[in-house]
C-alpha cells in the first residue's frame, strides 16, 4: 500500500467533490462532463489497492481454475499477453466505464447531474468490487437493449446472451435472467408476484439456503457464504434495506406514472422486479449490488425530469419533481455513507474511502 500523507488524500476527494458540485450546477456542460469521466476513469482504473484487492488478484493468480468465457479471458491476459493485475483490471474497467459513459451521454438530457450521482454512489464499491465491475458495463448495455431496442424479439436475444456473458463473470447477474420474463407480465401479476416472493422470503428466511442450492446448482459456495449467516437483526435490516428499495421504485413511480411515453411502464416494472431482493437483505445488504446497474438508468430517469421552464418571464421547475429530486440526491448521499463510510454497516471510512484515494498509480 503507498503511503500518502492525510492532506493529499482529503485533496483528491475534494476534486471529487468538487466535480460533483459543478455537475449539479452546469448539468449539460460538455467541459465537466469530460472532467467528470476522465476523474472517475482515473480512480477507477488505476487503482492500486483497495479493501477487495487480495481477493481479486488471487482470483487473476488462479485463472487456471476457472472455465468458460472468464477462465479464458484471464488465461490469455496471463501467459498471452503478460498483462499483470493491475494492467488487467484497468483494460477491463474502462471498457466497462465506456459503455456506461456512451449510455449516459446518449439517453440523459443532463449527463453531469447523473456522473455527479455517480460519483456518489456507486463509484467507491464499483472500484473495490473489481470483478463485479468488470460485468457492470455489460448488464448496463443488456438493459439498455432490452428497455430501448425496438426489435422485441432481438433484443431479448441480445440481452439473454450478455447477461450469460456477465454471469460467467460474476454469479450476481443471474438474476436477471428472469427480468425480461417478469416484464411480459401485466402490472398487476407483477405487483402480486412481487408481493408473494417478498412474504415467503420473509417468512422462509431460514429455508433459503436450502432452496438457492437447489435451484442454483454449482453454486453451494457461493450460496453459503451469502445465505448461511442471518444477520443480527434481520427484521431490523429489512425493514431499513427494504425501505431504501421501496423508495428508489416509489419515486420513479411517481415521476412517470402519469407521463405517456414508450419506456415509462418497463421502468417501473423493472424496479419493482428488484423489491424482490428485499428479503435477502436479512441475511447481507451487498445483495443491494444486483439492483446496482439499474441504478444508472434510475439517475438518468431523474435527470431528464428535472427540465426547467420558463414563464411569465421567470424559470420554474416542478415542485413534484423539485421535492422528489431532492429525496433522491440525499437517499444517494446515505447510501454512500451506509455503504462506504460507517463502521457499523461497512468496513468505514478508512478502509473504503481513504484506500482508494490513497492508492493509485497515475497519481502517486
Amino acid at each position: 500500500m503507498n503511503t500518502i500523507n492525510n492532506s493529499a488524500i482529503y485533496f483528491r476527494i475534494g476534486i471529487t467533490m468538487l466535480l460533483c458540485l459543478m455537475g449539479v450546477i452546469f448539468q449539460k456542460n460538455k467541459i465537466i462532463s469530460y472532467f467528470q469521466m476522465v476523474w472517475i476513469v482515473i480512480l477507477t482504473c488505476f487503482n492500486t489497492q483497495s479493501a477487495d484487492w487480495l481477493a481479486n488478484f488471487d482470483i487473476y493468480q488462479s485463472s487456471y481454475q476457472y472455465n468458460g468465457f472468464f477462465g479464458w479471458l484471464m488465461d490469455t491476459a496471463i501467459n498471452k499477453l503478460n498483462f499483470n493485475f493491475y494492467l488487467f483490471n484497468g483494460i477491463l474497467s474502462f471498457c466497462s466505464l465506456l459503455i456506461i459513459f456512451f449510455i449516459i451521454l446518449r439517453i440523459a438530457i443532463k449527463p453531469n447531474f447523473v456522473l455527479s450521482l455517480w460519483m456518489i454512489f456507486p463509484l467507491i464499491d464499483n472500484i473495490v468490487q473489481k470483478r463485479y465491475f468488470w460485468a457492470f458495463g455489460i448488464v448496463t448495455l443488456a438493459l439498455y437493449l432490452l428497455f430501448y431496442m425496438r426489435n422485441k424479439k432481438l433484443s431479448f436475444i441480445y440481452y439473454e446472451l450478455l447477461i450469460l456473458l456477465a454471469n460467467s463473470i460474476h454469479n450476481s447477474y443471474v438474476v436477471f435472467f428472469v427480468l425480461p420474463i417478469f416484464l411480459w407480465l401485466s402490472r398487476k401479476q407483477q405487483i402480486i408476484i412481487t408481493s408473494i416472493v417478498i412474504c415467503l422470503g420473509i417468512i422462509l428466511r431460514s429455508r433459503l439456503l436450502f432452496v438457492a442450492n437447489g435451484l442454483l446448482t454449482g453454486l453451494d459456495s457461493k450460496t453459503t457464504l451469502y445465505l448461511g449467516n442471518v444477520s443480527h437483526s434481520p427484521f431490523l435490516a429489512i425493514l431499513i434495506w427494504g425501505i431504501w428499495q421501496f423508495t428508489q421504485c416509489l419515486i420513479v413511480y411517481i415521476l412517470y406514472r402519469k407521463q405517456d411515453i414508450d419506456y415509462r411502464n418497463i421502468f417501473i416494472a423493472t424496479n419493482i422486479f428488484f423489491l424482490m431482493l428485499i428479503p435477502l437483505y436479512a441475511f447481507d445488504p451487498v445483495f443491494m449490488r444486483c439492483f446496482r446497474p439499474m441504478l444508472v438508468f434510475n439517475y438518468i430517469l431523474i435527470s431528464n425530469k428535472l427540465v426547467i421552464v420558463k414563464k411569465s418571464g421567470s424559470n420554474l421547475i416542478n415542485k413534484k419533481v423539485f421535492i422528489s429530486s431532492i429525496i433522491y440526491v440525499m437517499l444517494i448521499i446515505l447510501t454512500f455513507y451506509m455503504f462506504d463510510c460507517s463502521s457499523r454497516t461497512s468496513l468505514g471510512f478508512d478502509q473504503m474511502v481513504k484506500t482508494i484515494y490513497a492508492n493509485n498509480s497515475l497519481l502517486n
